[in-house]
């Protein structure tokens, strides 16, 4: 079963850039050292996993390429032409030195782009394979997790061919006779193909793994741990958004018991940040990846939901509320189809009037709240609806903490146990003085 993820909740969290050219979690990590290896890091990212040995492997793989700083050498031009040369559209070179010749005079007389890429590529191969050789060793001298055997093995498996051998063994004037080029390019193209494709593969995902770590470590980010709970257990400390500068970090905590977070706080308190930032943290460590906290350990979910920025679809004609109304829906399918969902609704039908979104939003956080094995965050506004829940066990109540000071709302950023009362938003209005600019309009 795959983890769920759409592209509004990508968006949500801004995992890739958009239109708006905003910071993305990508632009965060994309410093690999190739561009197969960016390719590679925006596959990892699209795909989560909700495996746990699949995740755990990544995280060790990870823990591993932090711990020890092993040089990564391989040139990303020579890369690039390689795969090139593997997946020429030209029939294999034909042993013998009739067949040598023969292809020699015809690229003298009328050279082609084909025969040199074959020359060329033949060259990049064997140096990535002496650099691959070098790196295995450096490798094999530490104690390194499961994650490599596979590179390890592949590599071993092509290096008991004699000819292979002998391949690495030549010169750089040997490599271009006329018997090797035909004799290498036959051993290499007709048999050894899909081989070394999966190993320069892996090279581009050992590329984008070790960025990923080497980043993470920079900026001060822990390595998920995973229980296999059938419970939504979530406990995060010190979590914080990799956006904020100078961030106020804050931890919370799931339990046997509880598995929803009812959330309120004054406007600009901090509610949002702190909801993408859980759902970011959930989101990255299902990739296996590091997150933005000091210790992170979580259920494995089966997908991850949001309605942070939800907007009006005029392709389909839906007015804001409307597509509230459906994204609401769509997550109850999910939930009944996955089973183990964590959802996150960040003011949920702020667009209708207040008297239906008090309704609506207590109708469907009551239902969510019976819903045992999924986890929910649920942000309003509308803080009269703790009220009527304030007899479930398994809700737990916090808001952001904000005193007013001279007239001027001031934040905390600190998240804190119970239902705020606080309301800033007419203070803020009157703070900017937009009457009267108004005023002064109407009295020209």
């Amino acid at each position: 079963m795959s983890f769920e993820i759409d592209n509004q909740t990508l968006r949500d969290l801004n995992i890739f850039p958009n239109k708006k050219k905003e910071q993305s979690i990508f632009d965060l990590f994309k410093q690999t050292k190739t561009v197969g290896g960016q390719n590679t890091l925006i596959r990892l990212m699209k795909n989560p996993l909700n495996n746990f040995e699949q995740l755990s492997e990544r995280v060790e793989a990870i823990r591993y390429f932090q711990d020890n700083n092993i040089a990564f050498h391989f040139i990303d031009r020579n890369l690039e032409f390689i795969e090139h040369y593997l997946n020429l559209n030209m029939p294999v070179l034909r042993k013998g030195w009739i067949f040598a010749l023969s292809d020699w005079l015809s690229d003298v007389i009328l050279p082609t782009n084909e025969y040199f890429a074959i020359k060329r590529g033949l060259k990049f191969l064997q140096q990535f394979l002496l650099q691959l050789k070098i790196y295995i060793e450096s490798i094999q001298l530490t104690e390194y997790p499961e994650y490599f055997n596979s590179v390890i093995n592949e590599f071993n498996l092509l290096n008991t061919s004699d000819l292979f051998k002998s391949f690495l063994a030549l010169s750089d004037k040997k490599i271009n006779r006329l018997k090797s080029v035909n004799s290498f390019d036959n051993l290499i193209r007709k048999k050894s193909k899909d081989d070394l494709l999966k190993l320069i593969s892996k090279i581009y995902e050992i590329d984008s793994l070790r960025t990923v770590a080497l980043v993470s470590k920079e900026n001060n980010y822990c390595l998920p741990d995973y229980t296999q709970n059938n419970s939504s257990l979530l406990n995060i400390d010190n979590l914080f958004h990799p956006f904020v500068n100078e961030p106020i970090t804050n931890s919370f905590s799931f339990n046997e018991q509880t598995n929803m977070c009812f959330l309120t706080g004054a406007n600009m308190a901090g509610k949002s940040t702190f909801l993408k930032s859980v759902g970011l943290c959930c989101y990255l460590a299902h990739l296996g990846f590091p997150v933005p906290a000091s210790k992170m350990e979580t259920s494995i979910y089966s997908g991850l939901i949001t309605a942070i920025n939800l907007s009006d679809d005029v392709t389909k004609g839906y007015s804001h509320f409307y597509s509230e109304v459906k994204r609401v829906k769509n997550t109850a399918i999910s939930i009944k189809e996955k089973k183990k969902i964590l959802v996150i609704f960040d003011e949920l039908f702020r667009g209708t009037n207040v008297k239906d979104a008090y309704d609506a939003s207590l109708m469907i956080t009551a239902a969510f709240a019976k819903i045992k094995h999924c986890a929910f965050f649920i942000s309003t506004h509308i803080v009269e609806i703790a009220e009527e829940l304030k007899n479930e066990d398994n809700i737990i109540f916090k808001y952001f903490e904000s005193e007013v000071v001279n007239e001027i709302p001031v934040y905390s950023y600190k998240l804190a146990n119970g239902v705020s009362a606080d309301r800033h938003g007419l203070r803020i209005v009157k703070n900017e003085k937009i009457v009267e600019i108004l005023e002064g309009i109407i009295n020209e």
